[in-house]
């Protein structure tokens, strides 16, 4: 009975050291998970920033872009404003040229 109760005896201290060395084991797992989970977490803020910052920057460049637009119909605007009084100028002046010299031809006659 006694050496069989120093048989359980060692095989019980095996199993616990081979317990404790899973326990270690374990919590190394569990620490590298850990650090893993931290670094992809880290690389998440890094990225959901660099995100924020291209938003950011699109945003502005629209406003850019809409404000130039808007400049460009003034223009634009300004530009059929004139050609249309030009051209109503020019009709203008051809029909009294036309009118002008129709007078003077019925004069010398």
């Amino acid at each position: 009975i006694r050496e069989q109760t120093r048989q359980n005896k060692a095989a019980q201290d095996k199993w616990n050291c081979g317990q404790e060395d899973w326990n270690r084991r374990q919590q190394g797992w569990n620490s590298t998970t850990e650090t893993r989970i931290k670094n992809v977490q880290d690389k998440l803020v890094g990225v959901e920033g660099q995100l924020q910052h291209l938003v950011r920057t699109v945003e502005k460049q629209r406003a850019e872009t809409d404000s130039k637009l808007d400049t460009m119909k003034k223009e634009l605007d300004l530009h059929r404003w004139v050609l249309v009084n030009l051209s109503a100028f020019v009709f203008t002046a051809v029909i009294v040229g036309i009118l002008w010299i129709a007078k003077d031809d019925s004069g010398q006659t």
